[in-house]
């Protein structure tokens, strides 16, 4: 049976924002292609421009795609206007890292081997930097940047994303795991007033009161018992020692040194070592909003499970970067949408209840179309050709 993408008028509220940054067909392929990555079971272009109800064929969808003059930044700006008017003042958080996605074709460009920590091995494709902002139970997030060895570093990267949420968002501390833990990054947090919560790697050098520099599994090794603070915390047992040491270039942090208590191997896990910044935070503080980094790994699996981030096999540079902008906004819109409604459902959750009210309105549009000749122009391409009467 054929795909349906009839018209996503549904969140035609958390949509509109975007209207001023397309003329009247671009953005009516705009409105089809993110209906497309939320809506369809294969969101290639030709299946997208397949599936619609205006029989748009693949060239126009490709060209809106990778040759339309619209403007990326403008999309943007206007995008961040309404995250942080749904934020307003809270106290929120930028999470930071990274994605690979996955490619096949050689000429695709952009595309190189990258280190797949997941599986120690390489993964060809495009790796993306990536950035959520989290205040309490919302998540949203920024445009990603695309990595090459073309383009800047990761590190490069990751610091326009944080000077993008500092000054559009007003973000108040940075979320980070150990890759991005460089001095460089530290350092230009600190510059915006902006606190750096993150994990260290266990070669990491710090100096404690003495001046000595030491690494911090050498100064695990030197730890007792005694030494450690039980704490639960939100359900989890660790123990945990806590320290205020000076690292190089940066300054006065507080790290911790945390273990967890693994009930079915009963034994502690393997020393994490955590810093933050603020050493008035307290280690329960810390944990606890170190913790909101899981939402980053949510975040790059619904785009690739939910909307179609591996999907799309443009070749070009600019067409490669408005999908990855197409499959953010998809996943953005949505959860505009269940907070405008009020609802905590998981994105999945939120997909099947859109299909099936799409599915119904057109079946109502069907039956409600009093002209013979209409009602038939609108189902005729949803008829199979082989079905049999």
């Amino acid at each position: 049976m054929k795909a349906i993408l009839p018209k996503i008028d549904i969140l035609n509220s958390v949509i509109n924002f975007a209207k001023k940054c397309f003329t009247k067909p671009q953005f009516h392929h705009f409105h089809r292609y993110l209906g497309g990555l939320i809506t369809l079971p294969s969101k290639t272009i030709s299946r997208i421009a397949a599936a619609s109800t205006t029989h748009k064929d693949q060239s126009s969808v490709n060209r809106f795609l990778t040759s339309s003059d619209w403007d990326e930044e403008m999309l943007q700006e206007r995008y961040l206007k309404k995250v942080k008017h749904l934020f307003h003042r809270e106290q929120t958080s930028l999470i930071i890292d990274d994605s690979i996605s996955k490619k096949t074709g050689e000429h695709i460009e952009d595309t190189q081997y990258h280190k797949d920590h997941c599986s120690n091995g390489y993964v060809f494709g495009h790796q993306i930097v990536t950035a959520l902002i989290k205040a309490k139970d919302k998540v949203l997030p920024i445009f990603p940047k695309l990595y090459s060895k073309k383009t800047e570093s990761k590190i490069e990267l990751a610091k326009e994303l944080i000077q993008l949420a500092f000054k559009k968002i007003r973000i108040n501390e940075v979320i980070i795991d150990s890759w991005y833990m460089a001095t460089d990054i530290i350092k230009f947090c600190l510059k915006r007033n902006l606190d750096v919560i993150g994990c260290l790697k266990s070669n990491r050098k710090v100096s404690f009161d003495r001046g000595e520099r030491i690494k911090l599994k050498t100064y695990f090794k030197k730890l007792k018992e005694k030494d450690f603070q039980p704490m639960i915390i939100d359900d989890a047992t660790y123990h945990i020692h806590e320290k205020i040491v000076r690292i190089k270039h940066i300054g006065f942090v507080k790290i911790l040194i945390s273990q967890e208590w693994k009930k079915e191997e009963k034994k502690w896990s393997k020393p994490f070592y955590l810093m933050s910044t603020d050493v008035k935070k307290s280690a329960v503080q810390i944990v606890r909003i170190y913790a909101n980094r899981w939402s980053i790994e949510t975040f790059h699996r619904d785009i690739k499970q939910n909307f179609g981030l591996e999907a799309c096999q443009v070749r070009g540079r600019k067409g490669i970067i408005r999908h990855l902008i197409l499959v953010t906004l998809a996943y953005a819109v949505l959860k505009f949408w269940m907070s405008l409604h009020g609802v905590v459902w998981t994105l999945g959750e939120v997909v099947r209840y859109i299909q099936g009210r799409l599915f119904d309105d057109l079946i109502i549009t069907l039956v409600e179309e009093e002209s013979k000749v209409k009602r038939w122009k609108l189902a005729e391409q949803f008829i199979s050709k082989t079905a049999k009467v």
